[in-house]
């Protein structure tokens, strides 16, 4: 190693004072230019960690502001006992706590089919919601509307297919 440093010396002493010159300059130059070439990834990095954390800090603002949406959007169903009855009495006890009459209810492995007829779909609608509170999942609903009542409104029929969430 101090071979080549001695001869590059030698070299650089044989030199008239203009060749050296514009050797010292070129070498700063070269130097210059490696270590631009060295911390420019670094740079471009920390642009793109510093754009990085502008849009999480974003998002976690608009995250912090979705918090009472989020807490309104939780569900009501009232803290129910764990049920031991069927599943086939449970459906039957709701849709006669919501006025409703069971026309059939066929109870299969999976499925539940339930048909069920009254005249007031706020109550259907209510049926549906306390069926989902205790534990089902309403795969399909149809909902057709038949003769009048006595009452004047409107007879609903609706055909349900509900599943145990379990």
């Amino acid at each position: 190693m101090r071979d080549i440093l001695a001869s590059i010396a030698a070299y650089f002493a044989g030199l008239q004072s203009r060749e050296k010159i514009f050797v010292a300059v070129g070498a700063i130059l070269v130097l210059g230019l490696l270590s631009i070439k060295a911390l420019l990834p670094l740079g471009q990095t920390y642009t793109e960690l510093a754009q990085q954390k502008q849009l999480l800090e974003t998002d976690l603002l608009w995250l912090q502001q979705q918090r009472e949406t989020v807490v309104e959007l939780t569900n009501n169903c009232p803290a129910l006992r764990h049920r031991q009855n069927s599943q086939s009495s449970t459906l039957s006890q709701l849709v006669r706590r919501n006025q409703w009459q069971v026309e059939s209810l066929n109870e299969g492995r999976d499925k539940t089919s339930l048909a069920v007829a009254g005249d007031d779909s706020n109550r259907l609608l209510q049926l549906i919601h306390q069926i989902a509170c205790y534990g089902f999942v309403v795969d399909s609903i149809e909902i057709n509307r038949s003769d009048i009542s006595d009452s004047g409104a409107a007879k609903l029929r609706a055909d349900l297919e509900v599943r145990n969430a379990e």
